[in-house]
């Protein structure tokens, strides 16, 4: 009896190791997802940490802006004060186009509404940029009030990263000049076509210095704007790339084409039924200008560039 009584007691014991065993390993186990738990939400704050000061160091450069721009190289993310502070280059000339547009920057997170009038400056040390004598301007559908979509984005910064269409110098006004002679802002029935005699705003308004030859400054028409940054690239031999979305063309986009058109300047019209933009379709683009350039600028019509279909 004594001995059964032994294997009995072993047998308890056994089985009390392998419960004790099993709660330590059930113990451990549940530390170490504590502690993954722990580390992930580490790594989240991590995260949100680096997010914050990425914005923060983005909006010190609004306030760090010299009065040189372009000369002073600065960083891809610097961008633009206000209009109301005025443009820092003479007439905005070269504003755009740089890693702020770039998937995942904190300008296209929070990027803000024309309104606002933000825009970027192009690096003038990137190898290629502004090569050229000729000059171009970006026309993209646009409200006032409202962000500029994904898809325009997306096809400005393939833009600026194609090693032919980056040796332009290029144009984008509604960046800064957001005031109109036109109550509704892009009224198609509205007689304003960027002139001194047709706008609605005194010279004084629309031009630096009050002169009826003056550059655009911060109080111009829109209309006033897009027409002299045409009138300069046409009399570069230039042209303009608007990129109409699958919705089609903005009011705003259907009087830069009028206002175009009554200077003759060259428009390659991009055409496409998808809602994104990628970079190798950009290809097409170049493809046309160069074309163009190739043929002696022949024709200053409309040209329509349908591009592929979208691919991830």
């Amino acid at each position: 009896m004594k001995h059964g009584g032994s294997g009995c007691n072993e047998k308890h014991k056994l089985k009390a190791g392998m419960q004790a065993d099993a709660c330590r390993r059930y113990e451990k186990g549940e530390r170490e997802e504590e502690m993954h738990e722990e580390t992930n939400e580490e790594m989240d704050e991590a995260e949100e940490v680096e997010l914050e000061e990425e914005e923060k160091k983005e909006a010190e450069a609004l306030t760090q802006l010299p009065s040189n721009g372009v000369e002073a190289a600065l960083p891809l993310s610097a961008t633009l004060p206000d209009p109301d502070r005025g443009c820092p280059m003479d007439g905005c000339f070269g504003l755009l186009i740089t890693a702020v547009m770039a998937p995942g920057s904190a300008w296209r997170r929070n990027r803000p509404p024309l309104a606002e009038g933000r825009a970027a400056l192009v690096d003038s040390t990137v190898p290629g940029i502004h090569s050229r004598t000729e000059a171009a301007i970006l026309s993209i559908p646009f409200q006032l009030g409202e962000p500029c979509s994904d898809y325009s984005l997306d096809f400005a910064a393939a833009l600026r990263s194609d090693p032919f269409l980056n040796q332009f110098h290029m144009y984008l006004p509604y960046t800064w000049c957001v005031k109109s002679c036109d109550p509704g802002f892009a009224d198609l029935s509205h007689p304003c076509r960027g002139t001194n005699e047709t706008c609605r705003h005194t010279v004084q308004e629309n031009r630096q210095g009050g002169q009826p030859t003056g550059k655009p400054c911060e109080g111009s028409c829109w209309r006033v704007a897009i027409r002299h940054y045409q009138e300069s690239c046409k009399g570069t031999n230039g042209f303009m790339i608007q990129v109409e979305e699958a919705c089609g063309l903005s009011d705003g986009q259907r009087i830069e084409a009028i206002l175009a058109n009554q200077l003759r300047l060259k428009i390659f019209r991009t055409a496409t039924v998808d809602s994104k933009f990628s970079h190798y379709q950009m290809a097409n683009v170049s493809e046309a200008v160069q074309s163009w350039f190739n043929g002696d600028c022949r024709g200053s019509g409309l040209t329509s560039v349908p591009l592929p279909s979208y691919q991830c």
